[in-house]
């Protein structure tokens, strides 16, 4: 969980890990600042995730899309199949 409420995060790298289980593997939000920058890129994701507010699976979630700037987001890959992740409900990215 990335959540900037002390302080924004500076130069984050999140680069080369495997993610698997929980409502979301990866979930961004702003926090008490406006925007959020982070890199996130070459991550590897299982599919066995929680349905999130009853039928939405995705490993990758982004509370403010308008205010998220995030490098690298679609080298990120399923791990069985080693296909991208992808925007949309149960593609691997979801916003909001």
């Amino acid at each position: 969980m990335l959540s900037q409420n002390v302080s924004p995060y500076v130069n984050v790298v999140i680069e080369g890990n495997w993610f698997n289980k929980g409502q979301a593997g990866v979930a961004i939000t702003n926090g008490h600042f406006s925007t959020a920058k982070l890199t996130l890129q070459r991550n590897f994701f299982g599919r066995d995730q929680y349905a999130y507010g009853g039928s939405s699976r995705a490993p990758i979630r982004i509370y403010k899309p308008s205010a998220t700037s995030v490098t690298g987001l679609l080298t990120n890959t399923w791990q069985d199949t080693g296909k991208a992740l992808a925007v949309g409900k149960n593609l691997g990215i979801y916003y909001g």
